[in-house]
């Protein structure tokens, strides 16, 4: 379907296989995408931001010109470090991408987010913790490979040529929060009160100096 004729869609872009393919699925129904990345600034920057430039380029082949919002992420991850059980991490995290991915969608005129979950695939991808997760933000949630397997996703990543890419080492801000023993059935109201030792109003800091790039 032609670009934009769908609406416009932002999408959140890890270092991973999974993302690309369903901004790549977003676009060809017709999604005018933009992508959002959540900046781990423990790495070089220059290291961290080629991989995620590469993807963008590559994903750019499919639609005409795509913008990359880049949110650097250091001192909401402190917090996390500091102040969240490491079972609870990775929920907590993806609760914060959501709210800062709302705030710079609202801004920009997208009218949904779209993420990279597959139901079950790993532990943040519960229905119990996708609930949870998609909870922390009113903005519409699309997941276009919810009902994929890997193998799958796998393949069609070959196919739109992001696999080579996605397969470089790259240890994003989610790959920081990978507990032993992740919560697997989170409940809203245990993740409120965690959530309330994070300084919230660091997200509009965080939003502010977002910064984006043309993509063509």
């Amino acid at each position: 379907m032609p670009t934009g004729s769908s609406g416009k869609v932002l999408c959140l872009l890890s270092g991973g296989i999974d993302s690309p393919v369903a901004a790549y699925k977003m676009m060809v129904r017709g999604a005018e995408v933009g992508l959002i990345h959540f900046q781990n600034q423990t790495k070089v920057e220059e290291e961290v931001g080629q991989k995620i430039f590469d993807l963008a380029k590559k994903l750019a082949g499919f639609q005409p010109r795509i913008k990359l919002y880049i949110v650097p992420f250091a001192e909401l991850q402190k917090q996390i470090i500091m102040k969240i059980p490491s079972q609870y991490r990775m929920i907590i995290t993806r609760r914060l991408f959501f709210r800062i991915a709302e705030l710079v969608a609202a801004d920009n005129q997208y009218l949904a987010l779209a993420t990279g979950d597959s139901l079950g695939q790993v532990a943040s991808q519960t229905l119990e913790n996708l609930n949870v997760v998609y909870s922390a933000s009113k903005m519409l949630k699309l997941a276009p490979l919810i009902g994929a397997n890997k193998r799958d996703i796998m393949s069609l990543s070959k196919k739109i040529n992001t696999m080579e890419i996605s397969s470089r080492p790259y240890e994003d801000c989610c790959s920081l929060f990978v507990a032993k023993h992740p919560v697997t059935n989170a409940k809203l109201n245990d993740v409120l009160r965690l959530e309330n030792n994070i300084d919230l109003a660091e997200l509009d800091k965080v939003e502010k100096i977002s910064y984006s790039i043309s993509i063509v």
